[in-house]
């Protein structure tokens, strides 16, 4: 009898947790999550990245749901005559941020050729291997079909970081010097510009270097299109936070329509991230001098001018989506990956030391111990509503000065708290229900916490105004007592937990909420008074 109760206080608690919300959420404990809506569209803090086939066939219908495993990886299923198309994307905790991990499978039971559509918010300059949202790089085409990209008359290629305001320079000098490129991990530094086949370029290179203070640290590798490639160490050249340029008299070699220049790490290098500063590119034959072209007298002179990682830079390629053009037939479907870049993060630069297979393991051991605090069955397919809802207490919750809060303040309501509180007590997630509690019944709490902490009335209140807040803080607490028998956690709660039912005593001397109170007191009555 108890366990059947048990069972529809799941159902219920279940249902409650998971009907109230459309979208599904991927993360991992302890960090901030991301939803995805119901037609598979993942919401990341940098935009919205969707994958469709272009066009939607008429009748095209997606389905969607958890993967049958216990981490929270979202599965949205679209059919379309032959073809089936299979999202999943879940969170991987790699360091420091973790990334949110897009699988894509296409398929068709007779063959077909097809146009598959990664949508990318306008901001997204998309290059080969990497996409950059503002110098952040968001995008990692992990693996996938080779795909062409329209590109602009100039810009930087990709995969490598902007940041502005990182020199100090000294002197007179162009501000463009205060702002870099940085080719993290050892990524080459790589700008492109429109010349007419053959053409040929005055191209001038800025640097600055701040960080280091002695020489042979960060030497270079200079390559412009048409030139020998030339060594500079900017220290050792120029002196450290002193701009410094190089001219070079390039030619399109290759004939493609672009001057290519480059920056890489000196195989001698102990700091393999290059820099850049800023490019003037000029027509053939112009007599730059070095002083005015670093004292930013020439910019209106020149055909291109960047300001690498600053407000005048910008993608080599066209911004938005990415096509990719398959041919798909029975024996041969495709399958490809995209890392995006979870809430606060980035993701690895090219080439990535983690695979596919690598980064789910990693998942399922995250979520793993996790749920290894709780019931033995947790993992077994019956739980699998369960874990569901599980999932969104674990991963809407918030954190402020050492305390957890079971959803953000401003959404705040004890009853919905209440219900996440017992799925965990129901789970045998003790531990982790007692730090959802923990804010009920402790001292000094901080802010923005601290609003719905106990009254010094003994009540509880909450941000919906609920006028039965303290009869769902009680509940939570007498349920959490009744199920752990933890008695060293009822000694620290007790107090709260009576003042809170002498409150309720006083308004509603029947309400049920006293009768779960009775029950955590018999536990052990003479030393719960």
């Amino acid at each position: 009898m108890i366990r059947t109760a048990m069972a529809v206080l799941c159902a219920m608690l279940t249902a409650g947790i998971i009907g109230a919300w459309a979208e599904r959420l991927i993360g991992t404990p302890e960090m901030p999550p991301t939803f995805v809506a119901p037609d598979g569209a993942i919401h990341e803090d940098w935009g919205v990245v969707s994958v469709q086939l272009d066009p939607v066939p008429a009748g095209a219908a997606t389905d969607q749901r958890y993967e049958a495993a216990f981490i929270p990886a979202v599965v949205s299923t679209t059919s379309a005559g032959p073809i089936t198309l299979r999202q999943c994307v879940y969170r991987s905790p790699i360091w420091p941020a973790g990334v949110d991990v897009l699988v894509v499978k296409a398929e068709s039971s007779e063959e077909r050729s097809a146009t598959l559509r990664l949508n990318v918010p306008d901001t997204v300059g998309v290059s080969e291997r990497i996409g950059v949202a503002g110098g952040r790089p968001v995008l990692h085409v992990l693996s996938a079909p080779l795909f062409e990209r329209k590109m602009k008359s100039w810009g930087c290629t990709g995969g490598v970081a902007a940041l502005p305001g990182w020199a100090a320079p000294q002197g007179d000098c162009d501000p463009a010097f205060r702002n870099i490129r940085a080719g993290m991990g050892g990524v080459p530094i790589e700008y492109r510009f429109a010349v007419p086949a053959g053409g040929s370029r005055v191209v001038v290179l800025g640097f600055c270097e701040s960080f280091h203070a002695g020489g042979g640290i960060r030497p270079l590798i200079v390559e412009v299109e048409g030139t020998p490639a030339q060594e500079v160490d900017p220290i050792a050249a120029w002196g450290r936070h002193v701009p410094g340029c190089l001219r070079f008299d390039a030619v399109d070699a290759d004939n493609d329509g672009y001057i290519k220049a480059v920056v890489a790490p000196h195989p001698s290098a102990s700091d393999k991230n290059p820099i850049l500063n800023a490019v003037w590119v000029f027509q053939p034959g112009t007599e730059a001098s070095l002083e005015e072209v670093k004292r930013g007298q020439l910019n209106g002179a020149a055909e291109y001018f960047v300001d690498a990682g600053g407000e005048k830079d910008q993608s080599i390629h066209e911004d938005g989506p990415v096509d990719f053009h398959l041919t798909l037939s029975p024996e041969h479907p495709v399958e490809m990956t995209f890392l995006l870049a979870a809430p606060g993060g980035t993701v690895p630069s090219p080439p990535s030391p983690w695979t596919e297979a690598q980064l789910y393991r990693a998942a399922v051991d995250v979520w793993g111990d996790w749920f290894d605090q709780g019931r033995d069955d947790l993992l077994n397919d019956s739980a699998a509503a369960e874990r569901e809802a599980l999932f969104r207490v674990a991963l809407t919750r918030i954190q402020a000065g050492g305390f957890c809060f079971a959803m953000p303040v401003d959404q705040y309501a004890a009853a919905q708290a209440a219900e996440a509180i017992a799925l965990l007590d129901k789970a045998e997630l003790f531990g982790e229900a007692e730090r959802l509690l923990r804010v009920y019944w402790d001292k000094d709490i901080p802010a923005p916490f601290n609003a719905f902490a106990q009254q010094a009335d003994g009540s509880w209140r909450d941000a919906v105004n609920d006028p039965g807040a303290t009869a769902h803080v009680l509940r939570a607490l007498a349920n959490h007592a009744i199920l752990s028998k933890d008695m060293s956690w009822m000694d620290k709660a007790w107090p709260a937990i009576k003042a809170g039912a002498e409150v309720l005593a006083k308004s509603d001397p029947n309400h049920p909420a006293l009768r779960q109170v009775a029950q955590a007191q018999a536990l052990a009555p003479s030393r719960f008074q």
